[in-house]
């Protein structure tokens, strides 16, 4: 593995592990007491699979979006778009068109 990708992993490792430290913290505060055991994770799993394919297709369609805004020059409506899907929340919404 050269240089240039070793940083990438090592970028990557540790956002993975930073999220799922706090991902881990915040879910023992909502919902208490200790993961191994609790009962429904099969089925909690499943759910969490079923948003993340609903989401994965939602951001692509998203995406495709700003893409033709790019081209055709809606450069306002595209950067307003990359706000929201980058630092955005579920409340904001895109521009029409």
């Amino acid at each position: 593995m050269n240089e240039q990708n070793r940083e990438h992993a090592l970028r990557v490792v540790n956002w993975l592990t930073t999220a799922v430290w706090n991902k881990y913290d915040a879910g023992i505060v909502k919902h208490g007491g200790h993961l191994p055991d609790k009962g429904g994770i099969l089925h909690e799993a499943e759910c969490e699979v079923l948003d993340q394919a609903v989401y994965i297709r939602t951001l692509r369609e998203q995406l495709l979006r700003v893409e033709r805004w790019l081209e055709d020059g809606a450069t306002d409506k595209a950067l307003i778009a990359i706000g929201h899907i980058l630092r955005g929340t579920p409340r904001d919404t895109f521009p029409e068109g």
